[in-house]
């Protein structure tokens, strides 16, 4: 029985430092989207003034380059710097929407 009790507090305390490893992996994939939102707008000479979600739909609706913004994902996703780097350094930056 006190072997039972144990393990059923165990677990109990396994849970909360489970859960708590859930919010850290979101704040590190959104930190990596944030670098990349910065990376492109400084590559691509995008003015502060336009907002992050209008520069990630510039790079969205500009499908023939997908690819090469896919290289620069799968770069930033294995934490290799210098291939992200040399990556992002050849994406093509897409016009900006003529008002």
């Amino acid at each position: 029985m006190t072997y039972l009790i144990r393990v059923l507090i165990l677990l109990a305390l396994a849970v909360p430092v489970a859960q708590a490893g859930s919010p850290y992996k979101n704040l590190a994939f959104a930190l990596k989207q944030q670098k990349m939102t910065d990376d492109l707008r400084s590559h691509c000479q995008i003015p502060a003034s336009v907002p992050d979600e209008a520069l990630r739909q510039r790079f969205l609706a500009d499908a023939p380059h997908h690819d090469q913004l896919l290289s620069v994902v799968q770069a930033l996703k294995t934490n290799d710097e210098p291939r992200y780097l040399s990556r992002l350094a050849e994406v093509h930056c897409p016009e900006a929407e003529r008002q």
